[in-house]
């Protein structure tokens, strides 16, 4: 038998998570929306650069609050998130490239 969920409860861990998602999502599209023809500060190769950057900054940043909030050394995980993070995009990366998927 599966226990019962309190249902607002089930909604408020919902909002929490829809929220961290389209927060966590602005980090690396930021950089793309100052690149717009439109706005035209930056180029799409260096919006790409910095959102690159950015991303695995705001790895780092939740990694670091992740060991402030639970337990562990902070620096320690959020160089762990950051470290996994990166080598996750750069192997996705790698495989777009194999695959010869348009950039």
């Amino acid at each position: 038998q599966m226990e019962k969920v309190d249902i607002g409860y089930a909604r408020k861990e919902a909002g929490v998570v829809g929220v961290s998602v389209v927060t966590g999502s602005l980090f690396p599209l930021l950089p793309f929306l100052v690149a717009l023809p439109q706005v035209g500060w930056l180029s799409v190769s260096t919006a790409g650069w910095l959102a690159s950057a950015a991303s695995i900054g705001a790895l780092f940043a939740a990694g670091y609050v992740k060991a402030k909030l639970t337990t562990g050394v902070a620096w320690k995980s959020g160089l762990e998130m950051a470290v996994v993070g990166g080598i996750a995009a750069l192997l996705g990366y790698v495989v777009g490239t194999v695959l010869r998927v348009a950039v």
